[in-house]
């Protein structure tokens, strides 16, 4: 049987959170913000953040390991 996802809306306060951990990593890859590659770090920060991550150190520790392994984040599809 399909179930689909149980995320909820994000809070304003929450998209902040989430601006500020996104514009950091941006800064320290040296990214401009449309780029493929910036559009797949926003999104792997919001399906971690959905996922239960909230501090930022571990949302960037989230991201980072998901780039090198299968994950859930990889195989999201989004």
């Amino acid at each position: 049987m399909f179930s689909a996802p149980s995320w909820k809306a994000l809070l304003p306060h929450e998209m902040d959170q989430i601006e500020q951990v996104f514009a950091d990593i941006l800064r320290e890859r040296r990214l401009s913000r449309d780029c493929e590659t910036a559009e797949d770090i926003a999104r792997r920060l919001i399906i971690c953040f959905q996922d239960g991550i909230r501090e930022p150190s571990a949302l960037r520790g989230a991201l980072g390991s998901a780039q090198h392994s299968t994950s859930r984040v990889d195989l999201a599809g989004h």
